[in-house]
This record gives structure tokens, C-alpha cells and sequence, in this order.
């Protein structure tokens, strides 16, 4: 069973998104924790057996962790909007959820929402959301606002619960509001922590990343921070070990629970293509056992380091991906009329068919130089598709992201503009350019330290495509060298 638990997870074997409580503990309904032990952990991290007895589920204590599903929801339709029958599966009916819930010192219940208890039901109150991609252009999200869980007469739980809220549903720019209602049951957790790892956002190609990219360890339900970390492993090819440092986690209303991802960046960059995150079986705080994982990740190499990368001559010092050219230069050093003098880099940034295009670039190693400063040199041709009555085109977006990373340390970030460079109309257009920039510096702070640095020239593509699209335009970027100061 695939399932995702907190604000800041989603769900693993699909992908739907959910919110719900966090954490988990198992007890006949006593407060979970003791005086010296108020987090409500009731085990040592790590374990994989429960250190506690685990309620029958005819005896569902209020303390605990419960599996929630949904067995009916309803939808309300207006007159004009598509009608339930025309609707999707609502996404709560194949999303399991999870419920988390102990009490504090003073006995109030303590949850990742609101929650009041009576004698007859525990009624919470928050946004439970459960969201689902039908197509590249429509989803569906159930957003539930209110919980009843019904209670027995001696204050257990009965194991089933009724919900309302709000489903929204969209096709490419049209969205659908409707109030729901649902019910279903819940029962004791029985299903086991899993975990992935996966690169936050990368200028590098698709399922690639540059060696100073943050890896997250998302966790399918909280658990202990520490013996996650312990658990966590990475290594490069041939098996030896990578040195990460891990970046503070955001506190949270529910770290009582333990956290749902982590993150890390590598502290050196070994010249490798391959690396791996391990993940170790870790027990979740009802002392279910999770499985390992392996997690395989594709690393752009960097090669030796210079304090200048040109494009003059047979030797390239970067790393290049997606629609580029090498203009001039090679074994004759061939200076090239696109070129400011010798040759450059050609980047095709942005095509007029701007619904999936993928991402194009360069990455390099610097030796740092005394400036702490990285300059790259650039300019920008522009074709709109349309004239624009002979204005500047309407051109959105920056065409290209720089990033300087120190090696095991920060990564400073900044974008060639056309406010820093304008555009102007050429007198005579550059093939099929009409419109282009002057060439032009960005300089950029390198992160502090003494460490070689890591610069990136890139543009991310447009994978997605729906709304409103760019003013359509051929974009080149082309960069005559990167170099230290």
C-alpha cells in the first residue's frame, strides 16, 4: 500500500497529493509519553517491533494511529456545471489517508489539525486535501474542511467517521467548485513506512542533476529525524561513500511525530556520473518495519577546473546538454560572425512550439578567483513569431538562469534579464534574428569560502504546457566565455 501523510509529501505510487495528520503512537487510549518523555514517542527510534501492545480494533483508544479510508463521497452539482455522473472518481475513494493524534500534558488532544472531543464524536477541523492528475491539462482535488469521529459510550472510538468539504475540478483554464460529503472508516495503522529520494529543482536535463543540487528523502509518514539521517547512506560509483551535510529542517506543529523529509547536499564533488541514496529500514513510530530503498541519481560531471571556459579552440572545458551549437572555434580556432571574437556557445532557449520543450546548457568547474566574482558574457536573439507592430517583442520570461556554487557550500542564483540588457531591433537581422541584446556582462557573487566553484548556464524548458502561453518567439542565448574574477 502506497500512501502519503503530511503537508509536505506526495503520495508515491501516483500522483495525488495529500494533506492529513502526521506522526503516530499505538495505545489503548492512555496519554501517549511519560514525564520524561513528552515528545509521546513510545519506543526508541529504530526499532521494529512495537513497544507497546496494539489496541484491538474493537477497542480503538482516541491515542493512536489510524489508517483512514473513504467508502462514499458525494458531490453537489449547480445547474450549468458538468453533473456528478460526468465527473471523475472523486480522489479521496482511492487515497488512503492517515490520522495521528496524542495528547499533551494537560490531556488536550494534539493532531495536524484542529480537534475538539465531546462525548459522542471528536469533531476536527483543517484542510485535508487529496489531489489527482487526470491528464497534462485537468485534475481533480477533494479539499476536506470538518471531520466527525464517531465515539462508543465508554469514549473509544467506533472506527467510522463523515467528512465535508470541497471538490474542485479543472480542465486546462476551467475550474468547477462543489461542496462534498463523505464517510468511511478507519482502523488501527497497519501499513509500513516507505521512503524515496528524489533532486529538487535542477538546471540540469531530465532525470540528471549537478553535483551541488539538494537531494530530498521524502518519508511516506513521519519518523524519527535522527535515525533517518543514520539510516540515510549515499555513495558514488563503486561503492564509496559520499560526505552530504544536511540542511536544518523547518520546524513543525507536529514534529512530535518526526519529520517527512530531509535534505542534503554533497560536501565534494567526485568525478563520477553515478551516484546512489540509500535509504535503511526505518520502524515508524507504531514500530512497523519499512523497507529499504535505492535510489539511483545521474550526475552531470564537472571535469578539471579553469578560471576561464571559452569556446576558441578543440578544447572544451564544460559540460553541454540539449539544443546547442559550438559556433567557431574547434581545431583552427574559426572565429564565427554570431560570435563577439573567436566562437561561443549557442543556446536554443525557447522555440515557438513552446508546449514541451526540454531544457538546454552548460556546466563547468572555476577555479575561484580573487574577486569572488563569476562573470559570464552573453547575448540574446530574439524572433517573435508575430511583428508587434514593430515594437519590442512581448517577450515573458528570462531566457536563461545562472547558477555559482563553492564546493560544500552555498549556491548563489541569478537571471540574464532583459532589464539589465534590453532588446533592440537590428538593422539587419541575424539570420532569422530580428531583435537581439548588445553583448553584455552578468556578474554574479561566488558563495564565500576558498573551495572551487560550479557554474551552470542554463534554461529549464517548458515541460508543461496549458494556460495562457508565452508570446511566441525563437530565442537563442549565446555566451561568448564564463570566467573567475
Amino acid at each position: 500500500m502506497n500512501r502519503s501523510f503530511c503537508a509536505r509529501i506526495v503520495g508515491f505510487a501516483s500522483s495525488i497529493f495529500l494533506l492529513t495528520g502526521c506522526g503516530e503512537t499505538v495505545s489503548d487510549g492512555a496519554p501517549a509519553g511519560t514525564p520524561s518523555d513528552p515528545t509521546g514517542i513510545t519506543q526508541p527510534p529504530g526499532t521494529t517491533t512495537p513497544s507497546t501492545k496494539p489496541a484491538q480494533p474493537s477497542q480503538l483508544g482516541v491515542i493512536g494511529s489510524f489508517d483512514v479510508r473513504f467508502t462514499k463521497v458525494t458531490v453537489t452539482a449547480n445547474a450549468g456545471q458538468p453533473q456528478p455522473g460526468q465527473l471523475p472518481e472523486p480522489a479521496s475513494r482511492t487515497t488512503p489517508f492517515r490520522l495521528d493524534l496524542k495528547r499533551d500534558d494537560s490531556g488536550k488532544l494534539l493532531g495536524a489539525v484542529t480537534v475538539d472531543e465531546s462525548a459522542t464524536a471528536l469533531a476536527l477541523a483543517g484542510d485535508v486535501t487529496a489531489n489527482k492528475m487526470l491528464s497534462t491539462f485537468s485534475g481533480t482535488s477533494d479539499s476536506w474542511k470538518t471531520f466527525s469521529l464517531d465515539r462508543n459510550a465508554d469514549g473509544s472510538l467506533k472506527g467510522t467517521f463523515t467528512a465535508k468539504g470541497e471538490q474542485t475540478f479543472g480542465e486546462g483554464d476551467v475550474m468547477y467548485s462543489y461542496p462534498i460529503v463523505g464517510e468511511g472508516t478507519f482502523d488501527l495503522d497497519k501499513t509500513k513506512p516507505e521512503s524515496r529520494a528524489l533532486v529538487l529543482r535542477s538546471l540540469a536535463p531530465k532525470d540528471s542533476m549537478l553535483p551541488w543540487d539538494k537531494i530530498e528523502v521524502q518519508l511516506a509518514e513521519p519518523l524519527d529525524e535522527t535515525a533517518t539521517k543514520t539510516a540515510t547512506h549515499f555513495e558514488a560509483t563503486g561503492g564509496s561513500p559520499l560526505t552530504m551535510a544536511w540542511e536544518p529542517t523547518a520546524a513543525h506543529v507536529t514534529d512530535w511525530a518526526g519529520v517527512s523529509s530531509i535534505t542534503a547536499r554533497a560536501t565534494s564533488w567526485p568525478p563520477t556520473a553515478s551516484w546512489s541514496a540509500l535509504v535503511g529500514a526505518i520502524a515508524d513510530l507504531a514500530g512497523l518495519p519499512g523497507a529499504q530503498s535505492s535510489t539511483p541519481l545521474n550526475v552531470l560531471t564537472l571535469g578539471s577546473h579553469a578560471s576561464l571556459i571559452g569556446f576558441d579552440d578543440d578544447i572544451l572545458m564544460a559540460n553541454l546538454w540539449g539544443s546547442y551549437a559550438l559556433l567557431g572555434g574547434g581545431f583552427s580556432g574559426a572565429n564565427d560572425s554570431h560570435c563577439e571574437a573567436g566562437g561561443c556557445l549557442s543556446l536554443h532557449t525557447q522555440s515557438v512550439n513552446a508546449c514541451g520543450t526540454s531544457g538546454t546548457g552548460m556546466a563547468a568547474r572555476l577555479q575561484r578567483g580573487a574577486a569572488n566574482k563569476v562573470a559570464v558574457r552573453y547575448r540574446v536573439l530574439v524572433h517573435p513569431t508575430y511583428d508587434n507592430g514593430g515594437s519590442s517583442p512581448p517577450y515573458a520570461p528570462s531566457p536563461a538562469t545562472v547558477q555559482v556554487a563553492a564546493e560544500g557550500g552555498a549556491v548563489n542564483e541569478s537571471q540574464i534579464s532583459f532589464t539589465d540588457a534590453p532588446l533592440q531591433k537590428l538593422g539587419t537581422a541575424i539570420d532569422q534574428y530580428e531583435w537581439a541584446t548588445a553583448w553584455s556582462t552578468l556578474t554574479i557573487d561566488a558563495p564565500t569560502g576558498t573551495a572551487d566553484l560550479g557554474v551552470a548556464v542554463a534554461n529549464l524548458g517548458t515541460p508543461y504546457c496549458g494556460g495562457p502561453p508565452f508570446p511566441e518567439a525563437e530565442v537563442l542565448v549565446l555566451v561568448e566565455d564564463v570566467r573567475s574574477l
